[in-house]
Formats: structure tokens, sequence, C-alpha cells
């Protein structure tokens, strides 16, 4: 009798590429891209620049070793699936850049490896996506990030018309107007894509949004809202309290 004992060892499926702010593995940490500009407050700022303008990116990696790490920047759509544009017609060097920035942890009680790594400028205005993945192997996938660049030819600016909320005292409400004079737009309810976002997070931003009034005349786009709609929830972090005294409790304060 003759026993034949098959295995099977599978490899796992590469993780699917999503094209948002993403984490493909545990060990990496505190990823951040912010403009590439002097001073401590620029690391504060959401991952938007200017034409010709540059990012830097920055995370963690929890191990002790350094590794081999590749950025790639992928161009998309205004709903965030990629284009159909080949890397040089947004990009002047070839599409795969070496992470060669990096700092060991010193004294921590978790060792870890400091990446940076300065995103080239792109030659076009749009939505854009940097992923970062190891040793050439896009199917190993560290991260994914979304970062935007903007030409100016459109301008934003808030509007005087005021909303009807009834929610004025907990959420946010933001009017405003789009300008587009220096631009051939035949319809722009169609052709114009506006995105809310509350700060820098995605996960609530608001999408499909169309104008109140559009006045051809001034090339202006007006964006009021006369509900509750396409309002953000504030979520106060700092309130006030008073501790004048120690014998009575004052204004929001419980007890001392």
């Amino acid at each position: 009798m003759l026993i034949f004992l098959l295995i099977s060892i599978f490899a796992p499926s590469p993780p699917e590429l999503r094209y948002e702010d993403y984490i493909y593995e545990d060990q990496i940490k505190t990823v951040r891209l912010y403009p590439a500009t002097e001073g401590l407050e620029s690391k504060t700022m959401p991952a938007v620049t200017s034409l010709g303008g540059t990012l830097q990116l920055e995370f963690d990696d929890l191990q002790a070793d350094l590794d081999n790490y590749v950025a790639k920047i992928i161009h998309c759509n205004y709903d965030w699936t990629p284009s159909r544009l080949s890397d040089l017609d947004f990009l002047k060097d070839y599409n795969e850049f070496n992470i060669n920035g990096y700092a060991y942890s010193g004294n921590t009680h978790v060792p870890y490896v400091h990446y940076n790594f300065t995103l080239p400028p792109v030659k076009l205005a749009g939505n854009y996506v940097v992923i970062v993945y190891r040793d050439g192997n896009e199917d190993d996938l560290l991260l994914s990030k979304r970062f935007m660049v903007y030409s100016g030819q459109a301008v934003v600016r808030p509007s005087n018309g005021l909303g009807m909320t009834t929610v004025r005292a907990t959420n946010h409400q933001f009017q405003f107007e789009v300008g587009y004079g220096q631009l051939d737009i035949p319809d722009p309810l169609d052709m114009v894509n506006v995105v809310i976002r509350q700060n820098q997070r995605w996960d609530n931003a608001q999408v499909d949004i169309k104008p109140s009034f559009v006045r051809s005349n001034t090339k202006t786009l007006e964006y009021r809202f006369f509900n509750d709609d396409k309002s953000f929830q504030a979520g106060n972090e700092f309130r006030f309290v008073d501790f004048k005294s120690i014998n009575y409790p004052g204004q929001n304060t419980a007890r001392l």
C-alpha cells in the first residue's frame, strides 16, 4: 500500500490597493503627509500643495532593522479612481523613488525606524495617491496616502449667504462661492465637482454637492445650504470652567 501525503502551501494573497489613506501592515505607524515648507506649523496642514510645490512624507516602522522601501505616485480622477494618464504625463522622472531618508530610534521601549521622503513636484494639477511598498514589489504594500495639487485657476471664497440650520449650536456649515473666470466650462452643473472636508478627514467628507445658484454672467457658482444638509458636528475640544473659588464650584464645575 502506498500512501501519498499531499501538502498544499498557499501563500497569502497580496492586499488590494485602496485609493485612499490606508495602512496595510500593523507595524507602520504615524503616517504624515504635509507641505514641505519651513516651520513646524506645516506639519499640521493637509496634504495639499500648489502646482510645482512639494510634500513631505513621514512614517515609522516598528522594527529595529532598516528596510528597502519605494514610493510611487498615482494620478486619479475626481472620484479617486485611477486615471488613464501615463506616468510621463504628470512626472518628469521615472515613477519609482527610493526612500533614503531614515533615522533610528534611541532609548525607546520599542525600537523603530523613522522614514522621510520628499515627493517630487508633478506637472499637472489634480488628485494623487502616493503608495509605499517593499523591495520594488508593488504587491507588498505598506501604505497609501491621498494628496491634491491645485493650479489656482478657480477661486473658492466664503459666501455672505447664511444657511438656515437648526443645529447651529453643535454643527458647522460652510457657505461658499466658486469663481471660474479663467476656465471655459460649458456645463458647470455637471463638470464641476465639489468636496467639503472637515479638516483632514475623509471618512465624513461631503460629496456630490450641486450649486444653489449659477451666475453665468460672472462665471460664479454659489453654494448656500438652507437646511441641515452638508454640515459637520463641531466636536468641541476645549470648554470653559470656573476654578476661581475653592469653596464653591463655579460654572461648568461639578466639584473640586
